[in-house]
């Protein structure tokens, strides 16, 4: 099971710095997309 927990983190955490990326480079669009500041969406990723 710790296996898969850390697949799980290591995914979730990728899924956060590709947000943040994409958040960066089309601004416009994560806004309509509902991103905050930090290019996340608030419900997206609560832990």
């Amino acid at each position: 099971m710790n296996k898969l927990l850390s697949y799980y983190q290591k995914e979730l955490a990728f899924l956060r710095k590709q947000g943040i990326e994409f958040a960066k480079k089309y601004p416009k669009v994560a806004r309509r997309l509902g991103y905050n500041q930090g290019g996340l969406k608030i419900h997206m990723f609560r832990d």
